[in-house]
């Protein structure tokens, strides 16, 4: 396995880490952390800047190295999906937050997300 497929491997794992401290916090949240969710939000801005960095370089991996990849984006796929998941229901017991639009702001981008790397995985493996 090529060197910067590795380096992108830990990137993921990374990424997938981050994820899970997401979900976790989201589903511990109580009324008392919305002084911290505003925080979080921030930390989970940068994480997307991350995500969008580690995206440029899965684009120009041949697909033989691309394959290589394909747990680890399934995986985030997952987590991805687990936090949108959350943060909807997140969205609704608190729509009242202050912190609403940035909450709804933030399913819609992990929605997007998710379908970034779907459609990306999906034309991969069908060579289009």
């Amino acid at each position: 396995m090529a060197k910067g497929v590795k380096i992108l491997e830990r990137k993921f794992t990374d990424i997938e880490k981050q994820l899970s401290g997401f979900i976790a916090f989201v589903d511990t949240f109580v009324e008392d952390d919305k002084e911290v969710l505003s925080f979080k939000l921030s930390q989970f801005d940068r994480l997307n800047a991350k995500y969008e960095s580690v995206k440029e370089e899965i684009f120009t991996l041949p697909d033989i190295e691309f394959k290589n990849l394909d747990g680890k984006i399934t995986t985030c796929n997952e987590h991805i999906e687990k936090l949108e998941v959350r943060l909807k229901s997140l969205n609704l017991k608190y729509s009242k937050n202050n912190n609403e639009t940035r909450v709804q702001m933030l399913c819609l981008m992990l929605s997007n997300r998710a379908l970034d790397y779907q459609n990306y995985r999906f034309h991969s493996l069908m060579g289009t």
